[in-house]
């Protein structure tokens, strides 16, 4: 290669997005699709309005799947960080959500990825839930299931563990995060 070639971003690289590297929309958000698990590809991309998954009530948090090991990125352009990952399935007025939070170790924060479409039916939401499987081992997360087996109880202090969640006070409408 040529000393002084140039190296060309693309227009949409968001700088702030350690996955940024995967592609962009031309939206300014990275996106990340699999193309494999559901019959129409899924894209991932980081909600820079969470900064949590929120949840009303611990019978709201059907599934999650968190990360058996570390990964380092790189957010906002600042030093690598070690993160974890994982991903969240929120009932919401009876329907169903699902999220990717990476808590960063180092900042405290948390990077919430959604799809750009969120599931209509059961079958929708098994391929979105694989599809943010395959994404987040992309990244080199090896991903297990929590258990939230055993009464509401054990359920309730397992979620309430989990530094990506983040409970709102229903009536004061407050947030009572781990985060």
């Amino acid at each position: 290669m040529a000393e002084d070639a140039e190296i060309k971003v693309p227009a949409a690289y968001d700088e702030s997005d350690p996955f940024a590297f995967m592609g962009a929309s031309g939206t300014g958000q990275t996106t990340f699709s699999t193309g494999a698990s559901s019959d129409t590809p899924v894209m991932f991309y980081v909600d820079k309005t969470l900064q949590a998954v929120e949840y009303g009530d611990p019978a709201d948090i059907v599934e999650i799947y968190r990360s058996m090991n570390m990964a380092r990125i790189t957010p906002d352009g600042s030093s690598p960080e070690n993160s974890s990952a994982f991903i969240c399935k929120v009932k919401r007025g009876g329907v169903m959500r699902v999220f990717i939070p990476l808590m960063l170790f180092e900042s405290g924060k948390v990077l919430v990825y959604v799809p750009e479409r969120q599931p209509e039916n059961p079958d929708e939401l098994a391929g979105i839930t694989r599809d943010a499987v395959e994404f987040i081992e992309a990244v080199g997360f090896i991903m297990d299931a929590v258990s939230l087996e055993g009464n509401s109880q054990a359920r309730a202090n397992i979620i309430d563990k989990v530094p990506v969640l983040s409970r709102i006070d229903k009536e004061a409408g407050k947030s009572e995060g781990n985060v």
